[in-house]
């Protein structure tokens, strides 16, 4: 996965109320970043996602099964183009 280096900038760590924001590395904790911004993220915190991760990472991450709403996992999955997804989701224990 190509990250590009950056600060998560504050109208996104908004997202991330439970979390020790003081932890949170960009690419070290990815799939806990770009899970909590497509559950919970608007327009402007979706479109800083992709700008920092690509599609092709966030593709990935939805594509292997990450623990996201049924919802949001049933929206990405068509977005992408990617099959139904027909497990459920554990829980992510990525939290930094």
């Amino acid at each position: 996965m190509s990250v590009k280096p950056t600060a998560i900038p504050d109208h996104v760590l908004k997202l991330f109320w439970d979390t020790d924001k003081s932890k949170m590395d960009v690419r070290q904790h990815a799939r806990y970043i770009i899970c909590r911004v497509l559950d919970f993220g608007d327009s402007p915190e979706v479109r800083w996602l992709f700008d920092t991760y690509g599609q092709e990472a966030i593709k990935g991450v939805v594509a292997s099964g990450a623990p996201l709403h049924p919802k949001t996992t049933s929206y990405w999955r068509k977005r992408f183009g990617l099959a139904a997804s027909t497990s459920s989701s554990s829980s992510w224990h990525g939290k930094p």
